[in-house]
């Protein structure tokens, strides 16, 4: 403890002087919440008035300190004004108010750290779409982004007379529907090449029956990271392919059960 003028110095006094403006700036963020304009106009001014007192003691205080030490005037007046300094550059900073990004500036550092451009709002479809084919018919989510890009390295297969493609961010689904014409002239459809692949226990999938309509159609599952749901039906003289993936299975049925619910083929 010391004294100097009537002024008793404690190290609980000097706790108090450091967290003044530490203080003055949890005040004024308590503030930005409260309803009260005129009340967070007092406490600010009555928190700087702390500060502003604080700080004169302790210039006092350094000032007797520096005399005792008998340094020139010139020192002396110099280190004055370096404390005050610090004190005034420490208070800044603690009621540093960081000015906020606009739209525009958030979207373009989003944008040079993803490498593409962000989306920035969850504006997604709810509801359903109705897919009209000209061989099907089915409700899918109104969420789902069809593809419309066509490789042209790929060349069509001359059987394929309908397809339709879609996929779903979240949860990540992939959706793929086709329709191709019987040219093999298969009898059954456990005789496509889809579902004789699928057949074989050693890749994993289960097997179940469903009916669209008068079709008969076999249906494949499979669990796992790559989780796939994929039915197969045969009428009139058509191949009917509609497929679901994605890595949770619970999602991946889902989908599937919803769209063949309301499947109807022409």
């Amino acid at each position: 403890m010391w004294a100097m003028e009537g002024v008793t110095v404690t190290p609980v006094w000097f706790w108090a002087c450091a967290c003044g403006a530490v203080n003055a700036k949890r005040s004024k963020e308590a503030n930005k919440q409260s309803d009260k304009p005129i009340f967070n106009l007092q406490s600010t001014i009555f928190n700087s008035l702390i500060i502003i007192a604080k700080v004169t003691q302790l210039v006092k205080i350094c000032y007797h300190i520096l005399m005792k030490l008998s340094l020139p005037r010139i020192i002396l007046i110099a280190l004055l004004i370096l404390f005050v300094a610090v004190c005034l550059v420490v208070f800044l900073v603690l009621n540093h108010s960081a000015k906020s990004l606009s739209e525009a500036e958030k979207e373009a550092a989003l944008t040079n750290i993803l490498g593409r451009q962000p989306i920035l709002n969850n504006n997604e479809a709810t509801g359903t779409v109705q897919y009209k084919g000209e061989y099907a018919t089915f409700s899918y989510p109104a969420k789902a982004v069809i593809y419309t890009y066509k490789d042209p390295n790929i060349v069509k297969n001359n059987s394929e007379l309908e397809m339709f493609s879609f996929d779903i961010n979240n949860p990540r689904l992939i959706f793929n529907f086709s329709v191709s014409d019987n040219s093999g002239n298969i009898i059954d459809v456990k005789d496509s090449s889809g579902a004789i692949f699928r057949e074989d226990k050693a890749n994993g999938y289960s097997q179940s029956e469903l009916s669209i309509g008068d079709a008969k159609g076999l249906v494949f599952a499979k669990q796992g990271t790559q989780a796939e749901k994929t039915g197969f039906w045969l009428t009139n003289n058509k191949l009917y392919t509609l497929s679901v993936t994605g890595s949770d299975f619970t999602e991946v049925v889902k989908l599937f059960d919803a769209i063949t619910a309301g499947l109807e083929f022409k």
